[in-house]
């Protein structure tokens, strides 16, 4: 559909669901779930690519302008860094403003991929660079944008990245201790996702509930209410895809590694989830 200029026209009314998340924290999980039940991503979904700066289930467009906007901002572009300089970049894209050429070609990127009534995207670095899109969406017409947040224990997401070359690299040449340098990005991350949590009170969800049966069940249908879309049979298919028992599971005890801030900041994220999913 286009307007009489032949310029797609923008489906404003549309719902909108960025993925938010740390780093290994389930929402590639949660993003192809999501997808299943019927958000679109805007592209044909790869599978993992192993040693690729690119990840699971995430949008080039979206994954390629952050980037940019990181690099413009002399930050990592994986979103990687100490607590300072990550902590920085929430207020710095807040005052990012496009000029009417760049603007007019995410719209146009936008209008041409998602004609439809449900449409998300997942990168990580979308949770520091979450300001800027919350404004230049609102700028293009968009005005029910439904965040989805993924909270995972900060000793279970500092494992995985350990296990990375190109973060244990970084951390070499910053002369940072890589455990210390990961959980200072997890309670950015996770600062910031609690902020939005207070701005929007949008949906959250805590990854080793996907690791259970019947708490993954819960999760999607609640997630689908939350997001007024209609199960139908896409349910079955997104736990069939999910696949619970294979989810890495999460455990509940405290890592003596872990600092009692991002302790504290994860049990408070987690008392927010438990207390929606109790409907309080």
């Amino acid at each position: 559909m286009t307007t009489t200029s032949g310029t797609p026209k923008r489906f404003t009314n549309a719902i909108v669901t960025p993925v938010l998340g740390m780093h290994h924290s389930g929402s590639s999980k949660w993003t192809r779930c999501l997808n299943l039940l019927g958000v679109e991503l805007g592209q044909a979904p790869d599978p993992p690519k192993t040693g690729s700066h690119k990840r699971f289930w995430e949008n080039e467009f979206f994954w390629t302008l952050n980037i940019r906007i990181l690099r413009a901002m002399d930050r990592d572009f994986r979103g990687y860094g100490d607590y300072t300089t990550l902590a920085e970049i929430p207020e710095l894209a807040v005052g990012i403003n496009l000029n009417p050429e760049d603007e007019d070609f995410v719209g146009e990127y936008i209008a041409q991929t998602f004609a439809c009534s449900h449409w998300g995207w997942k990168d990580p670095t979308s949770v520091l660079l979450f300001p800027f899109w919350l404004n230049i969406l609102t700028a293009l017409g968009f005005r029910d944008i439904r965040p989805l947040l993924v909270v995972r224990h900060p000793a279970s997401c500092v494992q995985a990245l350990l296990r990375e070359a190109d973060f244990l690299s970084l951390a070499n040449r910053m002369r940072q201790d890589p455990t210390t340098l990961c959980l200072e990005m997890w309670r950015v991350y996770n600062q910031v996702l609690l902020t939005v949590l207070d701005e929007t009170d949008c949906f959250i969800s805590i990854h080793r509930w996907l690791g259970d049966a019947d708490h993954s069940r819960g999760e999607l249908q609640r997630a689908a209410r939350y997001l007024d879309m209609d199960e139908n049979g896409a349910l079955q298919e997104a736990l069939t895809w999910l696949d619970p028992g294979a989810v890495a599971s999460d455990q509940d005890q405290d890592a003596a590694f872990v600092d009692a801030e991002s302790l504290a900041l994860y049990w408070t994220l987690v008392s927010r989830a438990e207390d929606q999913r109790a409907g309080t």
